[in-house]
């Protein structure tokens, strides 16, 4: 029942979301119906993240024992009348009249149905294995989900059951949370109404990585005129991936070597079904003798699934830049561009909390696309990104990573090889695509040349600076400009293939399988039972659900730093958590590190637990240190819980 509940809350949201977007006719734009639904499910949610997070707010500030989470019923109700009553949601037909459908259209257009039909099949697909329960614990995949995912279920678990506002890190007590945390409040909103782990994970992504395809196959068609154009560019961008493939080709060539042609088909079948090893990251290719390491990840598999928050940040700034571009090169009232620029300003604003890179990414274009379209109203853009976006800055502004940021690395994560070659074996022929592509479009003159210039700061930067403590997450900021060159690279793809040659057409056609093997070998794996990891066991759930019976929900608890921990479940604080994942969002934990250590070794005096306030100890049904030092909660699991402070 609470599994339905959470459903058509998500629903009534991205209802909510799509009169919301009907308010682009008052800037003199129109949306056709699939660009209505993506960008109204996408608009939807974070308006339903960001009414999470006044309820959290209010309840906080209150002093409520918990988060009244049936509020956000309230909220999307009140806001759904309030469009009805606006005119931006129809009447008549709320449902469709908001999504006004060209049934007879849509029905000769089956090609439509197909498409985005694709789409949502596959995310389903992806999206059901991000957490899976089964008799034996917790699987997730892909699995380059492992790592992330512990995170994000502290996150979650510290809105949902602890009462985590104002925001503190989960994993680092008594430290600021300046991270891009809606996605997670929007999971934990509806864990808290009672839905399932399965069903809120899907529910807080699937419209998401739905709502992308249409924010990309828009950007392609709106800033080429040309709609195959942007599904190109979709494709482009999801199975993004280099010449990987070349090394799971060369095991195949030994296989087939090995076992016949014909003999061998049974062990193929095996061998793809089961691939033993990613395509797009973690992996090398020798060239010439020269073994250059693979390390552009596959935008699905490396990003969109483990770094949550790009599911929010690649569609906002999408959206954006269709504004922007609509505003800068399209014939356009006074004040049309002035609406246009400061919605644009609104969605720049709300970036620092959706998705920070997405805000940087913005921040960085800004300058370059000021200089060369000189207009008045950039200052209705800035005014309203610093109106919206001033507080979550300033949020942000106290992390302890600065220090990390903006140092010179040149040639990103080349290893020391060729970067050329780097690029080459990492990227595939986008790359050279993109400038053949980029060198017609200035030749001819054409006003998407200037326009497309600035976005390249996306792939240049990040090649000279660290944009994040860890090196790879620069790859944050690389996926925007795929995303941006995407659409230049599908327009070569698209006239090549469009050729009366058939030389030619084959060659486009080759082009765009080297450009998305790899990511669709990865896809693919990702899909296979390899890829399921075991996160947390039985025994980890049911240690989980008794600290949340018997601790209340803001304890400080001590335990091994460890990133998969039952404590990921519970919402408590943990002094410290995965020294990983402290160390790659660039937090300062030496010193903490040595004191957990010392406090866990036997014969420590327990004056760093008093020091820091920990309330309970969480650790092995093996301990000797504890054991009756301080009073036994419970022994559960091959766990035991101690309490350490005071009721």
């Amino acid at each position: 029942m609470a599994d339905t509940f959470v459903i058509l809350l998500t629903g009534l949201s991205i209802l909510n979301g799509c009169g919301l977007v009907n308010g682009l006719r008052r800037c003199g734009m129109a949306l056709e119906w699939w660009e209505q639904l993506c960008f109204g499910a996408v608009v939807g949610l974070a308006g339903l993240s960001l009414s999470g997070l006044v309820v959290v707010g209010i309840a906080s500030l209150s002093g409520a024992g918990e988060v009244p989470w049936l509020t956000l019923w309230l909220i999307e109700a009140g806001l759904f009348v309030l469009l009805v009553r606006s005119g931006l949601l129809d009447r008549s037909a709320w449902l469709m009249g908001t999504v006004r459908i060209d049934w007879p259209s849509l029905k000769r257009s089956r090609g439509d149905l197909f498409w985005y039909g694709f789409w949502v099949l596959l995310f389903v697909q992806v999206t059901r294995r991000v957490i899976d329960f089964d008799a034996g614990g917790v699987t997730t995949a892909p699995a380059t989900n492992y790592g992330d995912l512990a995170f994000h279920l502290s996150v979650i678990s510290s809105f949902a059951f602890g009462g985590n506002f104002p925001p503190e890190n989960p994993i680092f007590a008594g430290v600021s949370f300046t991270y891009p945390f809606l996605i997670d409040l929007l999971t934990a909103s509806m864990v808290g109404l009672g839905s399932g782990w399965k069903v809120a994970f899907m529910m807080s992504s699937l419209p998401l990585l739905v709502g992308l395809v249409g924010v990309v196959e828009s950007l392609g068609h709106r800033l080429t005129g040309r709609r195959w154009v942007g599904r190109l560019a979709l494709i482009l961008l999801v199975f993004n991936g280099g010449l990987g493939f070349l090394s799971l080709a060369n095991d195949l060539c030994l296989m087939l070597r090995e076992g016949g042609v014909l003999g061998s088909w049974v062990e193929i079948a095996g061998f793809l079904s089961h691939l033993p090893e990613t395509s797009t990251i973690n992996n090398s290719v020798t060239l010439a003798g020269v073994t250059i390491p693979i390390r552009y990840g596959n935008p699905l598999t490396t990003l969109l699934i483990p770094q949550r928050s790009l599911m929010f940040g690649l569609p906002v700034v999408g959206m954006i830049i269709i504004l922007w571009h609509r505003t800068l090169t399209q014939v356009l009232t006074e004040a049309e561009r002035w609406r246009t620029m400061i919605v644009a300003g609104v969605m720049t604003g709300l970036l620092p909390l959706l998705h920070t890179h997405g805000f940087l990414a913005v921040m960085i274009v800004t300058l370059p696309m000021l200089l060369i379209y000189r207009r008045l109203q950039w200052l209705g853009f800035l005014a309203a990104a610093g109106l919206v976006g001033g507080l979550p800055v300033l949020w942000l502004s106290r992390t302890g990573v600065r220090r990390s940021l903006f140092t010179w690395q040149p040639g990103w994560e080349s290893g020391g090889s060729d970067v050329l070659l780097f690029w080459v074996v990492n990227n595939g022929p986008f790359l050279g695509v993109l400038m053949a592509m980029m060198s017609v479009l200035w030749w001819k003159r054409a006003e998407l040349a200037p326009f497309l210039i600035p976005f390249m700061l996306w792939f240049i930067i990040p090649n000279l600076v660290l944009l994040a403590p860890w090196v790879w997450d620069n790859m944050k900021m690389f996926v925007y400009w795929a995303m941006v060159s995407s659409i230049a690279v599908g327009m070569g793809i698209e006239r090549l293939t469009a050729s009366r040659r058939g030389i030619i057409r084959a060659a486009g056609l080759v082009l765009l399988v080297l450009m998305v093997l790899s990511g669709l070998l990865d896809v693919w794996r990702g899909l296979s039972p390899v890829e399921s990891v075991r996160l947390l066991t039985g025994d980890d759930l049911r240690v989980a659900e008794l600290i949340r019976e018997r601790t209340p929900a803001r304890a400080l608890v001590l335990h091994a730093p460890v990133h998969n921990s039952p404590l990921i479940l519970t919402g408590r604080r943990s002094l410290m958590g995965y020294p990983g994942h402290l160390w790659s969002h660039g937090l300062d934990y030496v010193q903490r590190e040595a004191e957990v250590e010392e406090m866990l070794r036997p014969g420590s005096s327990g004056a760093l637990l008093l020091a820091h306030g920990v309330d309970y100890v969480l650790v092995d049904e093996d301990d000797e240190v504890f054991r009756g030092r301080y009073p036994l909660v419970f022994s559960e699991g091959g766990r035991r819980l101690y309490r350490v402070g005071k009721d």
